[in-house]
């Protein structure tokens, strides 16, 4: 058995963090891996981007370059109270037990992408640790199969085998994919986003009904509230003349293909509102919510449940910001369950696809999923590189 650990930083967009994790590794690749969890430390900067109900790429990068080495500090502390190691300082123990640094090096805000690989590349040159570099939607993708790695016995050759091939919606305010692996660390886009992201979509929305920021989180507030406690005859009493039953399109819904489109979706709330006065948009706030949700839901739910047929899959995984989205989860689950693949039934006919999902502390940004994707990449003898190779990119 090989022990290493790793230190990860994640900057993408408007989350300074990082992250240290041991990786148990066992043999030949892909035959073994488990990963120990030593420390994950996150700042958010939703407060400093509330004022203006957006990131602002500007904003950002200043955040993450006066917050990326307290972050850092402490994930570093955390990991050696878990290991219960003597006290000693900071340098001491980068050179002692850390291994590797992991580090986020596109996709997203160049700005904020600078901070987090620059930083990186220092301590790698001063010392003298080998970089591994990982794509943001690799670690959302990782994030899905944590529990499996963080488990007593890991992710074995033959749990490898009953996940594999694996299909992962992977949903954001910066990404929408659909993602084929067939084996550990492989990946195959199938199905993305032609323009705007759902997560983006849903913050669109938001803002147009001056709702707080985070948008996608106030949406799915509103929508849950109209679920559970509005009735259409209380909101027809309010105003006999509002025409409650409307409802927005699905783009892409029916194409050959698995991409996805939501610009379309956003604009068809947009003229929505135009037809209606603030009280009426007052009134009809939840309502609205609640079926922007249902369309974005749908697509997504209906592009992924085609592509997991077509590719017989053992596994669907949702992984991203939206994905802690409880309505997303809930319906997306309860179409696997009825997932009936003649190949994949067991020897009592019982459907035979498994759902996993990102834990809820992993769905948003975090340095954690970027350390689990660069522990499948150290147990697969691949990615690793030297600082002065590593760059970022905002693609």
């Amino acid at each position: 058995m090989l022990t290493k650990t790793i230190l990860a930083i994640e900057t993408s967009c408007d989350e300074t963090a990082c992250s240290v994790i041991q990786v148990n590794l066992w043999g030949e690749p892909r035959a073994n891996l488990k990963v120990r969890v030593l420390s994950s430390v996150v700042y958010s900067q939703i407060l400093t981007h509330r004022k203006t109900q957006g990131v602002v790429p500007e904003v950002a990068a200043r955040e993450h370059s006066v917050k990326i080495i307290p972050v850092i500090k402490k994930a570093l502390l955390d990991a050696q109270t878990v290991l219960k190691c003597p006290k000693m300082s900071i340098k001491e123990f980068i050179s002692k037990h850390i291994d590797y640094i992991a580090v986020t090096t596109n996709p997203g805000l160049f700005g904020s992408l600078l901070v987090g690989v620059e930083t990186a590349k220092t301590l790698s040159y001063l010392y003298y640790k080998p970089i591994i570099p990982v794509n943001h939607i690799h670690g959302h993708l990782a994030s899905v199969l944590s529990e499996k790695l963080t488990s007593p016995t890991g992710l074995s050759r033959k749990a490898q085998k009953e996940l594999f091939p694996m299909l992962t919606l992977t949903v954001s305010g910066g990404h929408t994919n659909l993602v084929l692996s067939k084996k550990l660390g492989d990946y195959q886009i199938i199905g993305e986003t032609l323009d705007d992201a759902a997560g983006e979509a849903f913050d669109k929305i938001s803002k147009m009904l001056d709702l707080p920021y985070p948008g996608g989180v106030e949406v799915a507030r509103m929508a849950t509230e109209y679920i559970d406690k509005i009735k259409i005859s209380e909101l027809r009493s309010q105003n006999h003349n509002l025409e409650l039953r409307f409802s927005f399109p699905r783009p892409m819904l029916n194409s050959k293909d698995f991409n996805f489109s939501f610009s379309g979706l956003k604009t068809a709330v947009y003229y929505q509102l135009r037809k209606m006065d603030n009280r009426c948009i007052k009134i009809m706030q939840r309502y609205i919510c609640y079926e922007a949700q249902k369309a974005i839901v749908e697509v997504l739910v209906v592009k992924t449940m085609k592509a997991a047929e077509k590719y017989q899959v053992k596994t669907v995984g949702l992984a991203g910001g939206v994905a802690s989205n409880v309505f997303l989860r809930k319906t997306l689950q309860d179409q696997i369950s009825k997932i009936k693949y003649q190949k994949l039934r067991t020897v009592n006919c019982e459907p035979r696809t498994d759902f996993l999902v990102s834990p809820k502390n992993l769905c948003t940004d975090n340095a954690t999923m970027i350390a689990l994707s660069a522990g499948i990449d150290l147990s697969l003898r691949r990615n690793i590189s030297s600082w002065d190779k590593v760059v970022a990119s905002s693609n």
